[in-house]
Formats: structure tokens, C-alpha cells, sequence
């Protein structure tokens, strides 16, 4: 399969023997005992990533809206970002890994005037045809500065996924 192949020029010769692996009938007689077929491939793979128009915006707030921290005066959920969507056309694997200004452990980090770090959780998920290492559909994978997620296609992909920021 092209999916599996990397990226490049293949090039190979059929040879074709006459009356064994092709009959030209009865009424032609081939001057040839065979003929040749000269093949090329040529594998390019695509990887496109296409943000949605929300993706410029997007804010912070607790699971389930801010209902709740109203009513109680505290935090009952983790904060989490409104999801940023975007569309993935790809057919090689690839890597993903996150880069930060600020970083608290693996993860990044927001700062405050008082210079106080608060770790951000990234998530990502990914659409069917996308695998992790261990075979798994990403659904809220979380990925860290301290290594890259390596991801398969099983074939061409052209479908959505989101990230998803949580603190």
C-alpha cells in the first residue's frame, strides 16, 4: 500500500512473456517471446492542518460554565478551554509535542503578575484513522513538553479534531 511507503520515486520493469502471462489470440503471431512494461509510482504524502475561525478565540472557564463557582463560591471543576477545532488531512504518521513559555513539569504554564506558575493540561483528540504508539484512538491525549506523541494513519484521513487546554 502507498500509505505504508515513504515518500519517493519507484521505479521497476514487468516483463511480460507472450502466450504465457498474455495471449494475443489466434490471429496475431507477436515477433517477441515478451514484452516490457516500464513502472513508475510516485508517493507524496499530504499533512494539513486547518484551524476553524474559532480557533484565534477562545476562553477559559470550568466544566459546565460558571454556574456553579457562582453558587458555591468555589471551584468544583478543573478550568478548561472552550475547544479549538481543526481539520487534519494526512497519510504519514507524525508527531505531535507542545512548546511553552512557561513550563511546570511537563506541561505548560501560565504566569501571574505575583510571578505564580499554574500548570495547563493539553489534550488532544484526534479523528478515526489516527492511532497513538499503543494502537489507541487519541481521545483527550494528553501531550507534554517532555516528549513527543508519535501518531499512525491507517490511510487517508480528512476529518476534525479539537485540543483541549484544562488547569
Amino acid at each position: 500500500s502507498p500509505f505504508e511507503m515513504a515518500a519517493g520515486t519507484y521505479e521497476g520493469v514487468i516483463i511480460y512473456r507472450m502466450r504465457e502471462d498474455f495471449d494475443p489470440g489466434i490471429s496475431l503471431e507477436p515477433s517477441r517471446g515478451s514484452f516490457d512494461v516500464k513502472v513508475t509510482l510516485k508517493v507524496n504524502h499530504t499533512f494539513r492542518v486547518s484551524l476553524n475561525s474559532n480557533a484565534r478565540k477562545y476562553g477559559i472557564q470550568p466544566q459546565g460554565g460558571w454556574r456553579a463557582w457562582n453558587d458555591r463560591g468555589r471551584p468544583v471543576t478543573p478550568l478548561e478551554s472552550i475547544g479549538i477545532f481543526f481539520n487534519l488531512e494526512t497519510t504519514s504518521p507524525f508527531t505531535m509535542r507542545v512548546y511553552c513559555e512557561f513550563i511546570v513539569a511537563s506541561d505548560c504554564g501560565l504566569k501571574n503578575p505575583q510571578n505564580k506558575l499554574v500548570p495547563v493540561h493539553t489534550l488532544v483528540s484526534l479523528p478515526y484513522g489516527v492511532t497513538d504508539e499503543a494502537g489507541s484512538q487519541p481521545n483527550e491525549k494528553r501531550l507534554t513538553v517532555s516528549k513527543a506523541e508519535k501518531f499512525k494513519v491507517s490511510g487517508y484521513v480528512s476529518s476534525g479534531g479539537g485540543l483541549i487546554f484544562r488547569i
